[in-house]
C-alpha cells in the first residue's frame, strides 16, 4: 500500500537566494522507502514555475538553492515505497525571497591618481562590475570619503562608516574627518545600463570627481554634497550599493591617497612674473630703439618730452589705484586687495562674469584659505558647544566678543568683532540666537552699547529655525535677566521691517532700531539687487551716529551678514568719492576675524551686482527728508521715494 506522508516538514531561508528544508520519514512506511518528491512553487505574478527534486531515501535534509529574488515560494513534500506515493505535505507558509543588497564583494575602489591642480579633488575610477545583481537590481550608489593620518599608508583605522551617512557639512568642524558620504542622494550613474549588456558582462567605467563641488555650503548639515577635500591631506574611498530593501553592501576601502597642495597659488605668480618680464622687455626695446634708432625715424626720439611721459609720469600712479588689479599683482600690492577703479566697475563684473562667472569662480575660490588658520579653541570647550548653532561656524579666539559678568560665569558668546571703515571694531557678526543664548544677545548688545541690530535671515526658512525671537510683540516688553526690552513701533515695507525697541537697565534706558530684512531665503540670492540696495541706504540714512558697534547677525553670522557688511563698507566709500571699491580686499580682512563671511561665490557675485547697481544709478536713495523724531520713527519718517524697487 501507498506510505504515509513525510512527517515534521519545515522550511526556513537560509540566505537572499537559499532554503533549508528538512522532514522526518513516516513512522509505517508499509514497505521500503525509495525516494522523496520535494516541490518548490514560484508564486509571483512575473513567475509562477513549479519545479520538483527526487531525493534519495536516505536524505532527511537539503540545502536548495538558486532561488530567484523578487518571488515568493510554497513548498511541499511526498514520499515514494516500492508501491507507491504518499499525499503531498504542504509547507504551512509561504517564503518571500525579496530584492535586497547585492553579495559582499572584494571589489577595491582604484585611482587614476588624478588629483586636481588645486589639490582638492581626487578622481576615482568607478564600474558597473564593482557588485554582482543576482540579488536584484542596485537602486543607489554611495561614494564615501574617509580622512587617514597624513602619509597613512593602509585603511586599517576606517571603522566608523554605518548609515546614516554623514555629508560633507557634518564633518566640517572637526580636526579629522569622520567617514562621510560624497554623491548626492539617488546617485546611480548605471542606471541606464542594459540587461543585456549585464547578461553579456559588458563593463562600463566613469570617472568621479571627489570634492568636485566648490558650491556646497557648509551650515547645510542634511544635504549630502561633494564638498572639496582639504589640501596636503591622505584619504581612502569606498562605494556603497543599496539595494531595493534599503540594504547595503561596500566595496573594500582604496588604497590611501594623498593630496598635495594648491599649484594655482604657484601658477598665478609665475603668470604674473611672466607679464612683468615681457612687459620690461617691450619697455626696453622701446627706450634701446629711441636711444640707438634713426633719428629721423624715431618719434620718441624727436620728442623727448613723448618718451619721458612713457616711462616716468609726472604723478606717478599709485599701486591701489591701478585700473587692472591683475598686473604686476605681486609687486605693487598685497594679495589681499584688488580695488577696482569705479569707472571701470561694469568692465570688470562683465569680465568676471563671462564664460559662466569663470572669473569669479576662481577670485572666489582664492578666498577660501583667508582666516583658515586661526585658533577657535574657546569656542570648542565643553561648556561653549551648546552655544553653537552649527558646530562648525565658530568665532577666532582673537577677535570674539567676551562678555562681562555673565551669569553663568562663562565669557563666551558666538560673535565676532568685525573692522569696518571709519573704525576697528564697527561691526559684530553673531549668530542667529538659540533659547538658550537670547539673554546673552541682549548682554552682549547692552555692554557694546549697540544701537542699531540687522537681522538678515527670517525666524523659520524651509521649516527650519534659524533664530529664536529675541524681541517683544509690538506694544509688549520682555526681561532678559536684567534688560527689559520694549517694542515701541513697527514699520514694515514689503521687503524689510524697522522695529524702535527701548531697552532698560538698572534705571538706564536706550533707544535701538531692529532692521529686518525678509526677502532673503537660506540659499541663493534675492533676485534682483534693488531691495538689498534700497535697505542698506535706508540703514545708512537713518544710523548717522552710532555710539557702539552694529549687530549684524542671520542664521549663522557669516553668508548673509557679510554679505551686509560687505556692502555698507563700500557703499558709504562709493557715497564719500572714493574712486577705487575693493570688494575681494573687504571680504578677505572679514574672514581674517570670522570664517566663511560671505559664504557662497553666489553672494560673491550679488555684492558686485549690488554695487554695480548703486554706480550706475547714483541718484536711487531713499527720500533725503527722512528724519528721525526722538529715535522713533513712524511711516513717515520711513517712506521710500523709490518703493517700487522694493
Amino acid at each position: 500500500m501507498n506510505p504515509p506522508p513525510p512527517r515534521d516538514f519545515t522550511v526556513s531561508k537560509t540566505g537572499p537566494r537559499t532554503a533549508y528544508v528538512a522532514w522526518l520519514p513516516p513512522t509505517f512506511p508499509y514497505g521500503i522507502l525509495v525516494s522523496y518528491n520535494l516541490t518548490f512553487t514560484a508564486i509571483s505574478s512575473a513567475d509562477s514555475s513549479s519545479r520538483s527534486i527526487i531525493l534519495r531515501a536516505s536524505f532527511q535534509t537539503y540545502n536548495l538553492t538558486g532561488l530567484n529574488v523578487g518571488n515568493s515560494y510554497r513548498f511541499s513534500i511526498a514520499v515514494n515505497n516500492n508501491v507507491g506515493t504518499s499525499e503531498m505535505v504542504d509547507f504551512p507558509d509561504t517564503l518571500v525571497f525579496p530584492e535586497t543588497a547585492p553579495p559582499a564583494t572584494d571589489h577595491r575602489i582604484t585611482s587614476s591618481n588624478a588629483v586636481s591642480p588645486t589639490g582638492r579633488s581626487v578622481t576615482i575610477s568607478l564600474s558597473n562590475e564593482m557588485f554582482s545583481q543576482e540579488y536584484g537590481p542596485i537602486l543607489e550608489y554611495a561614494v564615501l570619503v574617509a580622512e587617514l593620518a597624513y602619509g597613512a599608508d593602509n585603511t586599517g583605522t576606517i571603522t566608523d562608516a554605518i548609515p546614516p551617512e554623514r555629508t560633507w557639512a557634518s564633518v566640517q568642524g572637526l580636526s579629522r574627518w569622520l567617514p562621510y558620504r560624497a554623491s548626492r542622494e539617488g546617485y546611480n550613474p548605471f542606471i541606464n545600463v542594459s540587461n543585456r549588456k549585464r547578461r553579456q558582462a559588458t563593463a562600463t567605467f566613469i570617472d568621479y570627481a571627489v570634492g568636485s563641488d566648490r558650491s556646497c555650503d557648509p551650515t547645510t548639515e542634511n544635504v549630502y554634497c561633494n564638498g572639496p577635500l582639504k589640501t596636503y591631506s591622505t584619504y581612502a574611498f569606498a562605494v556603497r550599493a543599496y539595494g531595493a530593501d534599503g540594504t547595503y553592501t561596500d566595496t573594500l576601502w582604496s588604497d590611501p591617497i594623498s593630496t598635495g597642495f594648491d599649484v594655482m597659488w604657484f601658477i598665478y605668480p609665475l603668470i604674473a612674473l611672466i607679464i612683468i618680464t615681457l612687459l620690461i622687455l617691450i619697455v626696453f626695446c622701446c627706450v634701446w630703439r629711441g636711444c640707438c634708432g634713426n633719428p629721423s625715424r624715431n618719434s620718441m626720439y624727436e620728442d623727448k618730452t613723448a618718451l619721458v611721459q612713457v616711462v616716468q609720469p609726472e604723478e606717478p600712479v599709485p599701486a591701489q589705484a591701478k585700473e587692472n588689479p591683475y598686473e604686476m599683482t605681486t609687486v605693487m600690492q598685497s594679495t589681499t586687495s584688488r580695488p577696482i577703479a569705479v569707472n571701470r566697475f561694469a568692465q570688470h563684473v562683465a569680465r568676471l562674469s563671462a564664460n559662466n562667472n569663470k572669473l569669479f569662480s576662481q577670485e572666489y575660490a582664492s578666498l577660501q584659505s583667508k582666516g583658515a588658520s586661526e585658533s577657535r579653541k574657546v569656542s570648542k570647550y565643553p561648556e561653549n558647544m551648546a552655544k553653537n548653532r552649527y558646530r562648525n561656524i565658530l568665532p577666532n579666539d582673537n577677535h570674539r566678543v567676551q562678555l562681562q559678568n555673565s551669569m553663568d560665569g562663562s565669557d563666551y558668546i558666538n560673535a565676532s568683532f568685525l573692522s569696518g571703515r571709519n573704525k576697528d571694531n564697527e561691526y559684530i557678526a553673531t549668530q542667529g540666537p538659540l533659547p538658550n543664548t537670547v539673554s546673552d544677545f541682549w548682554q552682549m548688545v547692552w555692554e557694546q552699547q549697540t544701537a542699531a541690530i540687522v537681522m538678515v535671515t527670517n525666524l523659520v526658512e524651509n521649516a527650519r529655525v534659524k533664530s529664536e525671537q529675541y524681541w517683544p510683540n509690538d506694544n509688549s516688553q520682555l526681561t532678559f535677566n536684567d534688560v527689559t526690552v520694549t517694542h515701541i513701533n513697527t514699520v514694515t515695507k514689503p521687503s524689510w521691517t524697522i522695529r524702535t525697541l527701548e531697552l532698560e537697565k538698572n534705571g538706564e534706558t536706550r533707544v535701538l532700531h531692529h532692521y529686518h530684512f525678509r526677502s532673503w531665503g537660506d540659499h541663493g540670492v534675492p533676485s534682483t539687487p534693488d531691495p538689498m540696495l534700497f535697505f542698506v541706504r535706508t540703514f545708512q540714512e537713518m544710523q548717522t551716529s552710532i555710539a557702539g558697534p552694529v549687530v549684524v547677525h542671520c542664521s549663522a553670522g557669516v553668508g548673509r551678514s557679510g554679505t551686509f557688511v560687505t556692502l555698507d563698507i563700500l557703499l558709504r566709500s562709493l557715497d564719500q568719492g572714493e574712486q577705487f571699491l575693493d570688494v575681494y580686499g573687504t571680504v578677505a580682512n572679514m574672514r581674517e576675524s570670522r570664517c566663511y563671511m560671505v559664504q557662497t561665490e553666489d553672494q560673491y557675485i550679488f555684492i558686485h551686482q549690488v554695487l554695480l547697481k548703486a554706480i550706475q544709478n547714483p541718484n536711487q536713495h531713499p527720500s533725503s527728508s527722512m528724519m528721525k523724531r526722538n529715535n522713533r520713527p513712524d511711516d513717515d519718517d520711513l517712506r521710500i521715494d523709490n518703493e517700487m524697487f522694493e
